[in-house]
Order: C-alpha cells, then sequence, then structure tokens
C-alpha cells in the first residue's frame, strides 16, 4: 500500500489524568497554548482533541468549565 499524502494527524488531550499520577497543574494551559501555536505551522492532517474523561473540579482546568473545546480552538491556527 501506497500513501502519497505526508500529512499526519495528532491527538491530545489537557484533560486526560488519573488520580494522582497526571494532574493538570498551572503550567498546563500556558503549555498546551504553546503547543497548539507550534503546531499550527505544521500543516497537520487533523488535531484531534479529546474532551475531559474525569471532573476537572479543582484543577488548572476548572476555569474552562464551560468552553474547553472553544478554548482550544481559538489556540489553533493552522496555517
Amino acid at each position: 500500500m501506497v500513501f502519497e499524502n505526508k500529512r499526519i494527524g495528532i491527538k491530545f488531550s489537557p484533560a486526560l489524568f488519573n488520580s494522582g499520577i497526571i494532574r493538570p497543574d498551572s503550567t498546563t494551559l500556558q503549555t498546551y497554548a504553546y503547543i497548539l501555536e507550534k503546531l499550527g505551522g505544521y500543516g497537520l492532517g487533523h488535531l484531534q482533541l479529546v474532551g475531559p474523561s474525569v471532573d476537572r473540579a479543582g484543577t488548572a482546568l476548572e476555569q474552562i468549565k464551560t468552553d474547553y473545546f472553544v478554548h482550544f480552538r481559538r489556540l489553533y491556527k493552522a496555517r
């Protein structure tokens, strides 16, 4: 099988965490803003943002509770 298109897709989630091992902290939103800014210049095939799988209460992501996807979509400027 030969694939002509060389573009790739990225799947990630700032809110995919479990109890105690990986948790959003004070740098999470800033870090993902940086990642999305950089990814915008790569001509990705697609970018998939996975939504929260657990309650974000008490985490750094609690502040974007009502507009989670909108918040991150605004940061991604595909070129």
